[in-house]
């Protein structure tokens, strides 16, 4: 229960695509991804799909991590092109209307703050092996995603 509201978690595994997400279209508050994205090849269906399914006033998690062989900054750029053409936009933390806020003063926090944290927990700590290709490949990276918002224009 968050802010007296019940919340429901339903996960739904089905193949990407336009004709798999129509089912689904505008049926997802919240998307959570990670390490979606190591084939190139699959990021604007996976964009489209994400686009179809996320409801109008929704938002995107997704976090990817350093592979061995190519480097998550690059793959990260890559992947934000393509979902930026498919009708996404990245909500950046500077943003006025970042939606991740502490319930206890409504300030913001920051994704790499939650990643930090959450792989310093000791919970779910990335073995030896682990953060040595994480640190030789750049890491993790998290970023949130919403549909495109029309931008409103003043009359003068």
């Amino acid at each position: 229960e968050v802010g007296g509201t019940k919340m429901v978690i339903t996960p739904v595994e089905f193949q990407w695509g336009l004709l798999n997400a129509i089912d689904y279209a505008d049926a997802a508050d919240i998307i959570i991804g990670s390490d979606l994205t190591y084939n190139s090849g699959s990021w604007r269906v996976l964009a489209e799909t994400m686009n179809v399914v996320l409801k109008p006033n929704g938002y995107i998690l997704y976090v990817s991590c350093g592979h061995v062989g190519f480097s998550v900054d690059s793959e990260m750029n890559g992947f934000r092109t393509v979902v930026e053409g498919e009708g996404l936009e990245v909500v950046n933390y500077d943003d006025e209307d970042w939606p991740i806020r502490r319930e206890t003063d409504g300030s913001k926090i920051s994704l790499a703050d939650l990643l930090r944290q959450s792989a310093n927990d000791g919970r779910g700590s990335a073995s030896k092996e682990e953060k040595s290709v994480l640190d030789g490949t750049g890491g993790a990276r998290v970023i949130l995603l919403r549909k495109k918002r029309m931008k409103s224009f003043k009359k003068t």
